[in-house]
């Protein structure tokens, strides 16, 4: 009787293939063969859950092999980022575990691995730090190994910054009263999530609401 594999943790950085794009993979491998092995780590598969999927389905004997290097997880993202279509909720959560695991580093260092926008690692990292999740880090790691200060100095352009990006405040005195001594990479922060809850709002067909300090 053949050993049922498990999936490794490591593998639930990805979700699983499911309904047609499951039956697409078992058609391809059941046509032309499983041309790349599944990647084992500790016992479980590493890499290329949804090729064993397909191949119990087809009732064959998959090909495997085993990881033999130290860095198990940038593999899983290395092997797994570029060939999957990952929604923007996924790649959020994506974003989220990098940080978790390395909160030092950069957000253009994870943008770069997740392929997203360097915004797009701030607006999680911010949300992360607010609940607790991760620490605010003064210094951060960027894609080339260097460490960085985490923010920027304000050169006094804060009411430029606040009231440039978000002029439907009805209140603006207020927010640069609230926000005179924050750092440039906060003030950006904070515009645009004023700036997404009214294009949330818009795209709702709601009318946009003045956000009021």
């Amino acid at each position: 009787m053949t050993t049922q594999l498990e999936p490794h943790p490591l593998a639930m950085l990805f979700p699983p293939m499911e309904g047609k794009e499951l039956d697409e993979l078992v058609k391809d491998i059941s046509e032309n063969g499983q041309r790349e092995p599944i990647t084992l780590y500790e016992g479980k598969v590493l890499d290329g859950r949804n090729r064993y999927a397909a191949c119990q389905k087809l009732g064959i004997k998959p090909l495997t092999k085993e990881y033999e290097d130290d860095h198990p997880k940038e593999y899983v993202i290395s092997m797994n980022i570029r060939r999957r279509h990952l929604t923007a909720e996924q790649k959020r959560a994506l974003i989220a575990e990098l940080l978790n695991e390395n909160p030092a580093a950069s957000d253009r260092q994870i943008a770069s691995r997740v392929g997203v926008d360097h915004k797009t690692v701030a607006d999680v990292r911010g949300e992360l730090v607010a609940r607790g999740e991760i620490p605010h880090a003064a210094t951060r790691t960027d894609t080339r190994g260097r460490q960085q200060s985490a923010t920027k100095k304000n050169k006094g352009n804060t009411k430029q910054i606040v009231q440039q990006a978000t002029p439907k405040l009805t209140r603006p005195d207020a927010v640069l009263e609230k926000v005179k001594d924050w750092d440039t990479q906060r003030l950006e922060q904070l515009v645009e999530m004023i700036n997404n809850h009214i294009k949330d709002r818009a795209s709702a067909n709601a009318p946009a609401e003045p956000v009021a300090a």
